[in-house]
This record gives C-alpha cells, sequence and structure tokens, in this order.
C-alpha cells in the first residue's frame, strides 16, 4: 500500500451512478454542470470544455491534503489530450494524470476507488 492511500484511508469516496445529460448523478443525486472530485468531496467545476480545463482549474487537486496518487480527467465525449501546461504541472507535482473520454473516466473512477486507491477525478459533463 501506498503512503498516499495509507493516509486517505478514511476517505469515504461518493458513488457515481450515472453521466449524460449534462451533469452526473453522484450518489442518487443529479448535479448538473462538470464535476471535480477531490478527497470525497464532489464539487462544481467551471470547466465546461477541455479549453477551459487550464492549470487554475485543477487548484483544488494540488491544494488538496492529502494529494491524490492519480486524476482521472474525462475530457468530454470525445478522446483528447489535456494542454501542455496541464500535463506538465501534474508532472511537476507527481501527480498521475490519466485523461480519457467522459464515460470511460467514469468507469475506471468506480473500478478504482473499488480498489481503495487514493484518487480524483475531473469530470467534463456530457450530452
Amino acid at each position: 500500500m501506498t503512503a498516499a492511500a495509507r493516509d486517505a484511508s478514511y476517505i469515504a469516496y461518493p458513488r457515481l451512478d450515472a453521466y449524460g445529460d449534462g451533469g452526473f448523478r453522484i450518489d442518487g443525486e443529479r448535479r448538473g454542470g462538470s464535476i471535480l472530485i477531490v478527497n470525497g468531496e464532489v464539487l462544481s467545476w467551471p470547466a465546461a470544455s477541455l479549453a477551459a480545463a487550464d492549470v487554475d482549474a485543477f487548484a483544488p487537486v494540488f491544494d488538496a491534503a492529502p494529494r491524490p496518487e492519480l486524476v482521472l480527467f474525462g475530457v468530454g465525449a470525445r478522446m483528447a489530450p489535456p494542454r501542455h501546461d496541464v500535463q506538465a504541472r501534474f508532472r511537476d507535482a507527481a501527480i498521475g494524470l490519466e485523461f480519457m473520454d467522459t464515460g470511460a473516466a467514469c468507469r475506471v473512477y468506480a473500478t478504482l476507488v473499488g480498489e481503495g486507491r487514493h484518487i480524483a477525478a475531473a469530470l467534463i459533463a456530457v450530452e
């Protein structure tokens, strides 16, 4: 077990039940718009598109204590890489960044949370 996983063992992660129609259903409740899940807390996320997901949009991840070992980034309906400055900031912070379409990120989130991994999720809402 990694140090991050030991430090995060008390975190209760929300269940991501569904996505689409411009939002998500989390623990049975509908949330409109993009979301950021950090240390089990679901935050509204202003990044409504991949272009809007700049380094500043990820500030809650970099400010988190404990920091996640990995961030799943759901970039929208179609797979595309995040901005180079975003990738560099994650690399410099030694936080893994996996990017994929939002649907895939939702599925991987459920798997990794089930394994007890200390992760965060940045999910751009899709229709």
